[in-house]
């Protein structure tokens, strides 16, 4: 198991949101580029963005996301907005791995193309979620989509990663859905990112117990409830 850092980037500032709403964002006062040093500098592989206003489909942070995969050696993924194949290539060749959900439940042929253009290798799927039921664009519109039934379409698809949020989790820092990655990692081998509601190094070690690959932590950092020291330590234990 490894631990993602995550910065969410609305007007080219770092922020976190509760719940996907930016009415309930809380900006921070650091640099992304100094953050992304320092988490370098303690020994993280890999950080997570999303581009919120790309989400919201109010521009997008392209250049800054380009600025920061130019001064780092981190693996970075990058979600938000990601809703063209255009788009998809060009942001591909600046990171290691592009999140892709919204199009992927709204048009499929428009998603397989896009894997076809990137290759597997690049994509995760993004899967956001309350109950069992998977949101979209930026968790503001039901799909009627099954949780389960979807990831085992995609997994028959080829996908290799998906990204699990539990939308009500998410920002809440009352700990993890722990239900739902279990059922997950029990009826699949797919490469599994949890997010959503991690608050304690017990969190992060229930989750690592049930083999999930990654964990995503964002607000339980930024807001120094968790360390990333403290977070790395437990790892591969």
């Amino acid at each position: 198991m490894k631990i993602v850092p995550s910065i969410d980037l609305l007007d080219g500032r770092v922020v976190r949101l509760k719940q996907g709403k930016p009415e309930l964002a809380t900006f921070y006062d650091y640099s992304p580029l100094e953050l992304v040093e320092k988490w370098q500098e303690i020994g993280i592989s890999r950080m997570h963005i999303v581009d919120l206003d790309a989400t919201l489909e109010r521009g997008n942070n392209y250049e800054l996301i380009k600025k920061i995969s130019e001064n780092t050696k981190l693996e970075i993924q990058i979600g938000g907005g990601i809703r063209d194949i255009e788009y998809a290539k060009k942001i591909s060749k600046d990171v290691s791995k592009i999140v892709i959900g919204t199009i992927a439940m709204k048009n499929k042929e428009l998603f397989q193309n896009i894997c076809e253009e990137v290759g597997l290798s690049k994509i995760i799927l993004s899967l956001d979620y309350i109950h069992d039921q998977i949101m979209i664009n930026g968790w503001r519109d039901e799909t009627g989509r099954n949780l389960y039934d979807s990831i085992l379409e995609f997994v028959n698809s080829g996908i290799e990663t998906i990204l699990l949020t539990a939308i009500k989790k998410d920002g809440m820092l009352e700990g993890p859905d722990v239900e739902t990655l279990q059922k997950v990692r029990k009826n699949t081998n797919i490469e599994i990112q949890a997010s959503g509601g991690f608050s304690s190094i017990e969190d992060i070690k229930k989750v690592r117990n049930i083999g999930v690959e990654y964990i995503i932590l964002g607000r339980a950092i930024h807001s120094k409830i968790i360390s990333i020291e403290d977070a790395i330590a437990v790892e591969d234990l």
